[in-house]
């Protein structure tokens, strides 16, 4: 009887041995589990940090840049205002009959000629970007030359999914054929705006609106220089966020309107202006 109680306890006593063993194991495996869980975390939340900041740094970078370029095309367009604002002084006397200088009629001639020359490069570029890009709706790109600069507009629907900036393959066809176009002329210069609506976002990759307006301004970017060798001296670009309107946002229609880039063309007035120094020379021999 006592040789059986001895088996009996010896027994239960493996047993919780066992059970203690096991115990421990799995306390090992639990903690390991823990511990690798929260490596993973602390290395995601490093990656999420340093992509957040990441963005907001280019997000940074690309506002300066847009602003530098902003006051240069500023001064510029300021420059040309002056001259169109003399050349109608001077044709106005000119068609009213008042007698006017030998000098103030090269000055005249002068002027007719720059802003000829203005917009004569962008009526041609127009026509050229029109055929090239008259596959595309109207609700996907659109296409006007105003103030002595070609704006093509292209819509969310044809470039990004909502909240991404990774650029659809039908909106990287559109860029692949205006990238032909940009190298051929040279003498272009390029601004690239992203354009979000009025509805916040905040994701752990963009933050806010800014950020994304920006990421999609540097993907459009990225395309052109990159994958189709545009020139990226020629190239400036801002993320302009919810703060650059076409259309109001009270509505779904108007909200996706305001969703888009905007890749503004402008001839390279530099080369405008040398053009026009020498007809100047011409006009005073």
């Amino acid at each position: 009887m006592k040789n059986k109680e001895t088996n009996t306890k010896k027994v239960k006593q493996k047993e919780e041995k066992k059970k203690g063993a096991l115990s421990v194991v799995l306390s090992i495996i639990l903690l390991i589990i823990l511990l690798t869980l929260s490596t993973l975390f602390i290395l995601d939340k490093l990656r999420t940090t340093n992509s957040l900041k990441s963005v907001i740094s280019e997000r940074d970078s690309l506002s300066y840049n847009y602003n530098y370029y902003k006051k240069q095309y500023e001064s510029q367009n300021t420059s040309l205002v002056k001259l169109q604002t003399n050349y109608n002084t001077l044709l106005d006397s000119s068609l009213n009959g008042n007698n006017i200088s030998e000098d103030n009629k090269k000055e005249l001639l002068r002027l007719q000629n720059i802003i000829q020359k203005q917009d004569s490069i962008v009526s041609s570029i127009n026509k050229i970007v029109s055929d090239a890009l008259m596959g595309f709706d109207s609700d996907e790109l659109n296409i006007e030359a105003k103030n002595g600069k070609l704006y093509i507009t292209m819509q969310n629907k044809l470039l990004f999914q909502s909240g991404s900036a990774e650029v659809e393959s039908k909106g990287i066809d559109a860029l692949a054929k205006l990238s032909d176009i940009l190298k051929k002329n040279d003498d272009l210069n390029i601004m690239i705006e992203g354009h979000t609506d009025n509805v916040p976002i905040k994701t752990d990759k963009y933050p806010d609106n800014w950020a994304l307006s920006v990421a999609r301004a540097n993907s459009i970017i990225r395309i052109l220089t990159e994958t189709y060798n545009v020139s990226p001296n020629r190239i400036t670009a801002a993320g302009r966020s919810k703060y650059s309107p076409i259309e109001g946002s009270e509505t779904t229609v108007e909200n996706a309107k305001n969703r888009r880039i905007e890749i503004i063309l402008t001839p390279n007035l530099e080369e405008l202006y040398k053009l026009v120094d020498i007809e100047k020379e011409n006009l005073n021999q």
